[in-house]
């Protein structure tokens, strides 16, 4: 990759008043428009390596760069979605798809509210949710919720998006549908997506490149091409090739397990 949209450069992350650092000696290269899936066990400094990309956290050592400019501190064109939906009770769908925008752009907000609202209703409607928008979270399935959660991520069109377990607490069901979903958010947009899993099948769906971390300092242990086509549909995930993929990435985990062992 000659000219990375991302780079992590040698980066170690150390916290403040810790003995050890979190995250030592991380390389990481990621194209614009790649979807990446970053998975390990817990502890392995997958959340860490988010909090750097995201400039939340600046690097001790080494640096994380975007197009070439050095990240050390929280930027405007990152969108992230956790686990939980995080989604405001007291405000419909489409106004928690808007918060981001009234909060962090106002003018541009007030300037272009039409436009805004057009790109929300597009968002839901990407996602299976065209008819929700006056509804309030309570009314809606946690993965519906997962969903707008997706929606409010990308609102503000973001260079990157942030994916930290996104579907971990759904059932199996839901989360094959967020897959497909996510798929088709990110063939839309074209944004930069890392993902952060612990669920195998799920990396090999989604990613074009998974990168395995372990150890402690955590850092990447290696880096593999998913070579599935696009796009992938629930039928492949019981397909041979997509087995395997599942099964190589399960055996490179053991082999980094025991040699931590």
């Amino acid at each position: 990759m000659a000219d990375p949209f991302l780079e992590l450069d040698g980066v170690s992350l150390t916290y403040p008043n810790a003995k050890a650092p979190a995250i030592a000696d991380m390389n990481l290269k990621v194209a614009r428009g790649e979807f990446i899936a970053v998975v390990g066990a817990s502890g392995c400094g997958k959340s860490s390596m988010m909090k750097l990309v995201s400039g939340l956290f600046p690097a001790t050592v080494g640096q994380v760069r975007l197009e070439g400019r050095v990240i050390h501190r929280p930027t405007g064109n990152v969108g992230m979605a956790f686990q939980n939906p995080t989604l405001l009770p007291w405000r419909n769908i489409l106004e928690n798809i808007l918060l981001p925008l009234e909060v962090v752009r106002k003018k541009d907000f007030r300037a272009k509210k039409a436009e805004c609202l057009s790109e929300a209703r597009r968002l839901l409607e990407l996602v299976g949710l065209r008819d929700v928008e006056n509804k309030f979270p309570w009314q809606l399935s946690g993965g519906m919720q997962q969903r707008v959660s997706l929606c409010r991520a990308l609102i503000h069109k973001p260079e990157i998006l942030l994916l930290d377990e996104p579907f971990a607490a759904l059932d199996a069901f839901t989360k094959e549908e967020l897959w497909m979903a996510m798929q088709d958010l990110w063939s839309a947009t074209q944004c930069t997506v890392i993902l952060v899993t612990h669920e195998l099948r799920e990396a090999v769906f989604l990613a074009d490149t998974i990168y395995l971390m372990g150890g402690k300092p955590g850092r990447v242990i290696t880096a593999r091409s998913n070579p599935l086509a696009r796009p992938r549909s629930l039928e492949d995930v019981y397909t041979p090739a997509y087995i395997a993929e599942v099964q190589d990435l399960r055996h490179a985990i053991g082999e980094v397990r025991e040699v931590r062992a």
